[in-house]
């Protein structure tokens, strides 16, 4: 949510683009995640970021928005 948003997209562009590392993002602890949030999660994985321990909860999240 809110400025989280913008502070993941800066962390995971700063390991991924110059380093060309495999980065994944554990997601068993998110209860809730804005629009937005769901929207960098998906271009994240889309980009190759894997996302694990995804709660069932953002499981849909993420496939009701594909």
């Amino acid at each position: 949510m809110g400025p989280w948003v913008e502070e993941l997209r800066t962390a995971c562009n700063m390991h991924t683009v110059p380093d060309n590392v495999q980065l994944s993002l554990e997601l068993g602890d998110i209860s809730f995640a804005d629009a937005a949030g769901i929207e960098l999660l998906k271009e994240l994985g889309n980009r190759g970021v894997g996302l694990i321990r995804t709660t069932p909860f953002l499981a849909a999240q993420l496939k009701e928005r594909t």
